[in-house]
């Protein structure tokens, strides 16, 4: 690989400039960053001059600004049935970009250089908006002058740092300064991205999901007590002592107990318990769908209601019913035994860890937690966006509920208006 490496560079070093500049203008349609950070990289190396390394990547840049800006205008919106600008040009990106420029005009052309995620709709927006060419390529132009110099400076300065490592080392190692280069387009990407309020919340929010044990798949959470439990059943001389825990639910509710047969053991205190429904798996779609209207009549239920797999856990297949349709939808999609049940809009629930050894009359409560629904609140001036990637109960969840409202996003609530982000 290094002698691989080592030919390209001396290929490339020993080409006539006007390849050179080919080459890297050409390298920019497939990653404007990288192929700058690695001109760079190569000027610290003295296989491009500085001039060259800036040069080549500037044309290449500019060229391709305008390519952008050509699609739009030529093709506008059926361009994105091309299945690769289609993955590129998201239409809510477009939207947000037609948008930004209507209000901003060619100043949002400059600045898009500089935001993550914005110049590739912002480029395409301006030409189908059909923008007059010559101002948006100098708006173009400009930001390009001031963002491939200072990217270059800064490939540059780590290349020669890079090089001082590897001498260190005994050698020029090209795989190490490869590597190099990803971890500096990393760093850059992600910096960059950083620049946007968005971007930084979504990136508490993983941290957050990372460190935060109630976030994790269940195999992680679980996986480390399987060798605590086989040395206990070596202990106790038993696989199926943990089966006796809790008698009073199936298999002490370790796994797969049933919502229903629970529901049934508290049959002396139903004031305190919503009213519910156990849908057996038997029947098809329309006979369910009997049953749930026999059920609302009786019980004088209303919408909205809940349907949830009868085993289930953390929350996974729960639906929040607003209507029939939504109803024989479920029920369709979900031929498992089910539970309907009241809704109640609280919340008013909270989860006890309460455990009773073998001959104690009373046992102890380790721990209460109640269950709140995150909510937002509109202040008449800020979108539904903002005021979610806002909510300090967010972090952890917020990909979920940008993708739950995403066609909402946009809206600003009223003064006082509230919406809550989870409904069960």
């Amino acid at each position: 690989m290094d002698q691989l490496l080592s030919d390209l560079q001396n290929h490339l070093q020993n080409s006539p400039f006007w390849a050179q500049i080919l080459v890297l203008a050409t390298s920019t349609f497939v990653s404007e960053d990288l192929t700058t950070i690695c001109s760079g990289v190569l000027v610290s190396k003295d296989v491009l001059s500085p001039l060259t390394a800036m040069l080549g990547c500037f044309i290449g840049i500019v060229i391709g600004d305008g390519g952008l800006y050509l699609i739009g205008l030529l093709f506008g919106l059926s361009a994105l049935r091309i299945p690769l600008l289609s993955r590129l040009l998201p239409p809510d990106k477009i939207a947000q970009a037609q948008s930004w420029f209507e209000n901003n005009g060619l100043a949002i052309v400059f600045i898009s250089r500089f935001l993550p995620g914005t110049r590739l709709p912002t480029y395409f927006a301006a030409g189908m908006l059909r923008s007059k060419a010559k101002y948006f390529m100098v708006a173009a132009t400009l930001a390009s002058a001031v963002w491939v110099p200072m990217l270059v400076g800064v490939s540059w300065y780590f290349g020669e740092k890079m090089q001082r490592f590897e001498h260190q080392l005994g050698g020029n190692n090209w795989v190490l300064m490869a590597l190099g280069v990803l971890v500096l387009f990393w760093f850059i990407r992600t910096l960059n991205k950083m620049g946007s309020y968005r971007a930084r919340r979504l990136f508490l929010s993983r941290f957050r999901r990372f460190i935060r044990w109630e976030f994790w798949p269940i195999t992680v959470v679980y996986l480390p007590l399987v060798p605590y439990f086989l040395w206990l059943a070596l202990r106790h001389r038993s696989l199926s002592a943990p089966l006796y825990v809790n008698p009073g639910i199936g298999y002490s509710g370790i796994i797969g107990e049933s919502k229903h047969e629970i529901l049934d053991g508290f049959t002396d205190q139903r004031e305190f318990i919503c009213n519910s429904l156990f849908l057996q798996p038997e029947a098809d779609t329309l006979m369910r769908l009997a049953n749930l209207k026999q059920w609302f009549e009786t019980r004088n239920i209303n919408f909205p209601f809940i349907l949830k797999p009868d085993m289930g856990q953390r929350g996974s297949g729960v639906g929040h019913i607003e209507n029939w349709d939504q109803a024989e939808a479920f029920l369709k999609e979900c031929p498992i035994p089910l539970v309907a049940q009241e809704y109640s809009p609280g919340p008013f629930e909270f989860g006890v860890f309460y455990s009773r050894a073998p001959g104690e009359e009373q046992g102890t409560i380790w721990g209460i937690t109640g269950k709140e629904f995150p909510k937002v609140v509109g202040d008449g001036e800020t979108n539904l966006e903002t005021l979610i990637l806002r909510h300090p109960q967010g972090l952890g969840r917020l990909h979920i509920f940008l993708k739950r409202f995403q066609s909402r996003l946009k809206d600003v609530l009223g003064y006082g208006e509230r919406l809550t982000l989870v409904q069960t």
